[in-house]
């Protein structure tokens, strides 16, 4: 025997214990209980700590699950940045001891409107703006006003680093809930899609409720209570209508009594057709909060400046902790520095006066500034009408969002659907039988047909499907319905090389040659054919994973990964099985 022929049994030895080894998790995952594979902590327990942590993981169109797609409101993520882009420059023209009269955002839009309260303090001003770079463009200044836009490479710079961000807090608030295998990834250019498998009914609504639909898009405003908004367009609501003018009051500057007018509705909707009807002022926006009254529980309205000089981006963080003198818990939050910097000046500037904690777009509750915080540490305290069981539940569910990531922008669903467990498990059922049908056929012609040698070929596809295995594992893929199927033609593929060879090995027999000559001709000659088929097929699967999307992804990355495998497995195994009988064995005549 040459001494090539013992390093290619070692090869293939070698490979295939390599193969084994790393999808035995996959294995064991596959084959444990629904319950099981649910959970991490239950997988990690029946998977022994010497094999690798990377496996296979099952789709959730084969075990059920919750399907969501979560809008991104990125054009809100942006309009937060300019705002505090004209924070900070308002700041630093304040400590140069240049006060600007104003720094604001333009409608809607990307663009700040700065007005000096001299002209000549543009020298001072001119290289503020010019530090920020090239992202943004100075127009003017024409007499005391400057316009400052940002750029439109900088404007989607900004929203794809808002749904990036997005994916990375929602993917670590669901990993600290402790569900398996989530899927959590872009869709389109303002989408996320999240895919979780092998939910229960209960854990499926806590998941919503408590972790993704609680967005915890928390922003700090002030509340205008000196407008008289309200009260100019309460009488517009008409005879009958059910929307009312009330007043709140509070201790404001000097020890003043500030009275300030909102309007109440028994639902929220209503208030927002009355309040589109009757739009505030450009740089005011209304928002709501729910307030017990003699009639029940009603929707409230807030007028707040546009502006947010403060989000939940600035949180290192959350954690609840009890107020002893009022036996009472709420959520401590900790600032980072420049966080800490900007609720400092807010504080400091706006002494006796009311700031809105913003959770969700609705107003959670609005604090008169009794002093300047300057530490950085602020507490949101909720409750209002509520038990003291419930106020800590909402404690405990908001300090856990905000740890996991306050999203940079408010997310909203576009899409839900829930896969039952039945149709999964039917799924996984029928998939399993086409599979093993496939299976049992190919092996009863193969060894029917081409006997000896058609035993060798179940081998190659035999290793071939664990080379699969082990590589969709240690890619840590997901397995599909379509991946079933892509599973089920990798079957059929994986013996049609063989099939080619033993043909050209039967043709080379039948013209007088030995054993060993023919299954060297035959090999040589069918390799050509072999290679090239292959890669066809090869090219289609990357066409397929291009252009494709879900189920033709799968199926796409199935067939590639199958399909390259079989070009080693279909050509080297059969070979070194065939030469040892032509060679080591030196048999006369060839069970083909």
């Amino acid at each position: 025997m040459e001494r090539s022929w013992y390093w290619r049994l070692a090869l293939v030895i070698a490979i295939a214990v390599l193969g084994i080894y790393t999808a035995m998790p996959s294995f064991i995952y596959l084959s444990s209980t629904p319950e099981v594979r649910r959970s991490k902590t239950a997988i990690e327990d029946v998977t022994p700590d010497w094999l690798p942590e990377a496996r296979l993981s099952m789709g959730i169109d084969l075990q059920g699950g919750l399907h969501l797609v979560m809008g991104v409101d990125t054009e809100k993520a942006v309009m937060n940045r300019v705002d505090r882009v004209g924070d900070e420059i308002a700041g630093e023209m304040k400590d140069k001891g240049k006060p600007l009269a104003s720094a604001r955002r333009v409608d809607d839009g990307t663009d700040l409107e700065i007005a000096m309260k001299d002209a000549a303090d543009w020298e001072t001003l001119k290289p503020i703006l010019e530090s920020r770079g090239d992202n943004w463009v100075i127009t003017g200044p024409t007499g005391s006003s400057v316009n400052y836009s940002m750029r439109d490479e900088r404007v989607k710079q900004l929203k794809a680093d808002a749904v990036a961000q997005v994916i990375k807090t929602l993917r670590s608030r669901i990993d600290v809930y402790g569900v398996s295998e989530p899927e959590v990834r872009m869709r389109g250019d303002d989408a996320v899609l999240i895919q979780i498998a092998g939910l229960t009914a209960e854990e499926e609504r806590s998941v919503k409720e408590d972790i993704i639909g609680r967005t915890a898009q928390l922003e700090f405003k002030l509340v205008d209570d000196e407008s008289k908004y309200f009260a100019e367009i309460a009488g517009r609501a008409g005879e009958g209508s059910t929307i009312k003018l009330s007043n709140d009051t509070y201790r404001g500057p000097g020890d003043q009594i500030v009275s300030s007018p909102y309007l109440y509705a028994p639902t929220k909707e209503e208030l927002q057709v009355f309040v589109n009807a009757n739009p505030p002022p450009s740089d005011r926006i209304v928002s709501f909060s729910r307030i017990p009254t003699d009639e029940g529980d009603r929707i409230r309205t807030w007028l707040l400046d546009r502006k947010t000089p403060l989000t939940g981006d600035s949180i290192v963080n959350a954690q609840v902790q009890l107020n002893r003198d009022e036996n009472q818990p709420y959520t401590a939050l900790q600032l980072d520095r420049a966080g800490g910097v900007i609720f400092d000046q807010l504080t400091a500037a706006n002494i006796k006066k009311r700031v809105a904690i913003v959770l969700d777009d609705n107003v959670d509750s609005a604090p008169v500034i009794q002093s300047r915080i300057p530490s950085g540490n602020v507490s949101i305290t909720g409750g209002g009408f509520k038990s003291q069981q419930e106020v800590l539940k909402d404690a405990n569910a908001l300090a856990m969002v905000l740890n996991a990531g306050a999203l940079p922008a408010p997310v909203y669903p576009q899409e839900e659907r829930t896969v039952g467990a039945t149709l999964g498990e039917d799924a996984v059922r029928k998939g399993n039988n086409a599979l093993l049908a496939s299976v049992i056929i190919t092996i009863l012609v193969m060894v029917g047909y081409y006997r000896l040698s058609g035993a060798i070929a179940i081998l190659s596809m035999s290793v071939n499907m664990l080379l699969l295995f082990a590589i969709l594992a240690a890619l840590k893929g997901t397995l599909t319905l379509p991946g079933l199927a892509g599973l089920a033609l990798t079957v059929g593929m994986a013996v049609d090389a063989n099939i080619v060879q033993f043909e050209r090995i039967r043709e080379e027999i039948r013209l007088g040659k030995t054993v060993r000559a023919a299954v060297d001709a035959g090999f040589d000659k069918a390799f050509s054919a072999i290679f090239d088929s292959n890669v066809t097929t090869i090219l289609s699967a990357i066409v397929l994973l291009q252009y494709g999307s879900g189920p033709i992804r799968g199926f796409a990355v199935t067939l590639l990964i199958g399909t390259a495998v079989n070009l080693f497995t279909a050509i080297i195994i059969p070979r070194v099985c065939l030469e040892y009988l032509a060679r080591g064995a030196k048999v006369q005549t060839l069970s083909i």
